[in-house]
């Protein structure tokens, strides 16, 4: 049977007043009254009704997340952290996709009418006029202001290259179509590590239009023996960057 919270009242030695505050994380609690709920909860395996916490506290205890990237996994990559960093704070994750402005306002709308606190959109390659406080976007394009947090993406493309080069992989390949995004702040990574390194700048190893990345792969491949490339820098792993780098050995 699920116990209740007149069954952790009774066995703290406390009132039902006193373990509601406890739980909820409310001041002016005692300290021993305090660690005596938090043990008898543990010990009954208590699990709090939501539902009534939240009429409570006048907080959902939810956090929604819409991902809005046609490339799904280049999203969620990083959910596992969030979800975590959450759960450490006794919040919990509501998750939308959308890969449209009208589906993100969509998904938007459904979870701020009383599901979730607050809501992260993340990865929008659209643009999107949402100016709330109760919204951040993060990596969002052409998204400025308070509520929006920017990856540096030229950093990031140094970096990597960086790391390319300092393993022998001189001859690197860029693939970043306009569509993905911060085509130019990839690029302009890309050549501070080129001349870092003082290696020339080669344009046609770069492919930033928006042909699909498997045809720029098998461009690259085509012609393998005249550009003679070792490396790929592409934004994600769904690029069939793979493809390329097995036909080339690289």
């Amino acid at each position: 049977m699920m116990s209740t919270i007149n069954d952790v009242s009774r066995l703290a030695g406390v009132s039902k007043a006193t373990v509601s505050r406890v739980l909820s994380g409310s001041r002016g609690v005692k300290e021993a009254s305090r660690q005596a709920v938090l043990q008898a909860a543990e010990a009954l395996n208590y699990r709090p009704n939501m539902i009534a916490q939240s009429l409570l506290s006048q907080s959902t205890g939810c956090i929604g997340v819409i991902c809005a990237q046609d490339n799904i996994n280049q999203t969620t990559s990083y959910l596992y952290a969030l979800e975590k960093q959450l759960s450490q704070h006794q919040k919990h994750l509501l998750l939308r996709f959308a890969n449209t402005s009208n589906g993100v306002m969509n998904s938007l709308e459904e979870l701020t009418c009383g599901l979730c606190d607050n809501v992260l959109i993340i990865g929008a390659r659209f643009p999107l006029n949402i100016n709330r406080p109760d919204v951040v976007l993060v990596d969002c394009l052409d998204s400025e202001g308070d509520n929006s947090i920017q990856f540096d993406h030229a950093f990031a493309a140094e970096t990597a290259c960086h790391y390319l080069i300092s393993q022998g992989r001189r001859q690197i390949a860029l693939i970043h179509p306009q569509s993905s995004g911060f085509a130019d702040q990839v690029l302009l990574g890309y050549k501070h590590a080129l001349e870092k390194n003082f290696l020339p700048f080669n344009r046609n190893l770069v492919f930033l239009d928006n042909t699909s990345p498997s045809v720029a792969v098998q461009e690259l491949v085509n012609n393998a023996t005249t550009l003679n490339f070792n490396a790929l820098l592409v934004s994600d792993e769904q690029q069939a960057a793979a493809r390329g780098a097995a036909a080339t050995g690289v």
